[in-house]
């Protein structure tokens, strides 16, 4: 079973949240494919 832990905010003004929920989500893939390499 896999626990992954996501960090939850609110995005109120995409105009300025939108680059951080890039890089939140390429800090998700790089986690994930992270994972499936070494499986801990």
């Amino acid at each position: 079973m896999d626990i992954i832990i996501v960090e939850v905010k609110c995005f109120t003004n995409p105009k300025v949240d939108l680059p951080e929920l890039y890089t939140a989500i390429g800090q998700y893939e790089i986690y994930r494919s992270a994972l499936s390499k070494n499986q801990f």
